[in-house]
C-alpha cells in the first residue's frame, strides 16, 4: 500500500467509537493470494485484508463476517477487473466496522437473559420445592425479610455504583418482602428469581458481578438452618 493509503487506514481505525486502535494489529504479509495488508482486532475473530492490485493506490479486499463461523466476504469488488481506489477502501473498511464488527461488540455486551436464569436456578441458590403451596408463616416472613434485608445491604456495597441504584435494589426488594404476605412459597419463588434477574440486566452487571450477586445472595441464605427449604 502506499504510505498514505496506509495512513488513511490508520485514521479511520483510530477515529472509530467501536474499539480502540491499541486493539489493532497491523501486519504486511506475504501470502498465496500475494502481498496483502492484514488489519486484525485482538481478541476477536475479525480481520480487514487489503491487497493491492494493478498498481500500489488501487486494491481488493475481504474480511471477516459477523455470522455464524465467522466466515471470509468473497473479494471485493466482485467484478473482475474492478479495484477500489482508496475512498472505495475506505468506505468498505468504515462499512465492515459499522455492519460487522460493532454488532459483534454490542451482542458481546447484552446480556444474556437465559444465562441469567440458569445461573439462579442451577445455583441451589432459589430452589424452592416446586410442590410447596403453603403460605409463609409469620416467623418464616420475619426470618426471610432479616435476610433479604442483609442481602440488600450487600449488594448496596458491593454490586451498585450510584444512589439510583441502591433505590433499585431498594423498591425490589420492598416488593420482595411485601409479597412474602400473600404469595405461596412457590410463587415467591418465581418472584424471587424474576427480582435477581432484573437487578442483574436493569444494573448491567458484567459475568463476575452476576456470579457475585449470586454468591452473596447464597451466603445471607445459607446463615439460616430453617430456611432450608430454599437450598437444595
Amino acid at each position: 500500500m502506499k504510505t498514505s493509503d496506509k495512513n488513511r487506514v490508520f485514521e479511520v481505525l483510530k477515529r472509530n467509537e467501536v474499539f480502540h486502535i491499541e486493539k489493532v494489529k497491523y501486519e504486511e504479509l506475504t501470502a498465496p493470494m500475494g502481498l496483502i495488508s492484514s488489519i486484525e482486532i485482538i481478541g476477536t475473530p475479525f480481520v480487514f485484508l487489503i491487497k493491492p492490485e494493478s498498481r500500489f493506490n488501487r486494491y481488493k479486499c475481504q474480511y471477516t463476517k459477523y455470522a455464524p463461523g465467522f466466515p471470509r466476504s468473497k473479494m471485493l469488488p466482485l467484478n473482475e477487473g474492478v479495484e477500489f481506489d482508496i475512498h472505495g477502501l475506505i468506505e468498505t473498511l468504515e462499512k465492515w466496522i459499522t455492519n460487522e464488527v460493532a454488532e459483534y461488540y454490542i451482542d458481546l455486551a447484552t446480556i444474556d437473559l437465559w444465562e441469567e436464569y440458569n445461573l439462579l436456578t442451577n445455583s441451589n441458590v432459589v430452589a424452592l420445592d416446586y410442590q410447596t403451596k403453603s403460605m409463609f408463616e409469620d416467623h418464616e416472613q420475619i426470618q426471610l425479610i432479616e435476610v433479604i434485608n442483609d442481602l440488600q445491604a450487600q449488594l448496596s456495597i458491593h454490586i451498585a455504583d450510584s444512589e439510583q441504584e441502591r433505590k433499585l435494589i431498594s423498591e425490589n426488594f420492598d416488593y420482595l418482602k411485601e409479597a412474602l404476605k400473600r404469595l405461596n412459597k412457590f410463587d415467591w419463588r418465581g418472584v424471587l428469581v424474576s427480582i435477581l434477574i432484573q437487578i442483574s440486566g436493569s444494573l448491567a452487571l458484567d459475568h463476575k458481578n452476576r456470579t457475585m450477586m449470586v454468591e452473596l445472595f447464597k451466603n445471607a441464605f445459607a446463615n439460616f438452618e430453617y430456611l432450608r427449604f430454599l437450598l437444595n
